[in-house]
């Protein structure tokens, strides 16, 4: 599957080579990224793989930090730009959608397991001379998703003595424990990621909302 092309390449010399050719050194190196994690990751495997100089690499993208904050961007950008072509039927139960929107997501990483693993492994086992550059990426990811997430919400069905704010301070607490929990359990097996282990992991992400909802809704 064709991948988002960067926008933040150093080197326009990148842009300049044949589109067959860059988004070979873009699969190799995320592959090798995924693989083997950012410090173990290894610039003449990537190269070789890639049929490459390693004189070209560095290049085209300076050093081996550049090179990684760039595929991380491209895999980011896959992700999120993807996401929103998916056409669901939008549910205005807050928990309904928050399901809709977390099987989309396992669609996308059983696609691309290892562009997944990439950005999961980033935000996880952050390394430590790139914890400013990756969090402020998780911070625009992460304000530029949420609105689209409570647009149109039927309020309503929250309890009437509770805090709406507080209500939804408290779910994404929740689904953020949730879904580091998941992310860990997948870390190390995300290129062999079955439809089985998705479905079951979607299975249980529904009990998890069951159990919290009994706690915001109004008693039926």
């Amino acid at each position: 599957m064709k991948k988002t092309k960067g926008e933040n390449n150093l080197n326009p010399a990148f842009d300049n080579i044949s589109e067959e050719k860059r988004q070979k050194i873009i699969d190799v190196c995320i592959e090798e990224f995924a693989e083997r994690g950012y410090e173990k990751a290894s610039t003449n495997g990537m190269v070789s793989k890639a049929e490459i100089s390693k004189g070209s690499l560095f290049h085209y993208f300076g050093n081996k930090k550049n090179l990684y904050l760039y595929l991380l961007d491209i895999s980011m950008d896959y992700f999120v730009n993807n996401f929103y072509k998916y056409e669901t039927k939008t549910s205005s139960d807050l928990f309904e959608r928050i399901v809709q929107q977390g099987v989309i997501k396992m669609k996308l990483a059983s696609e691309n397991p290892h562009m997944y693993k990439l950005v999961m492994e980033a935000f996880i086992d952050t390394p430590d001379d790139m914890k400013i550059e990756i969090a402020s990426r998780y911070q625009k990811m992460y304000s530029e998703g949420m609105p689209n997430l409570f647009q149109d919400v039927d309020y309503s069905l929250f309890r009437d003595d509770i805090d709406t704010q507080r209500a939804i301070e408290f779910i994404m607490l929740c689904f953020d424990s949730i879904y580091n929990k998941y992310a860990k359990m997948a870390k190390g097996k995300a290129s062999s990621l079955s439809l089985e282990e998705v479905e079951k992991m979607i299975q249980e992400y529904s009990v998890y909302i069951d159990m919290i909802k009994f706690g915001i809704y109004k008693k039926s």
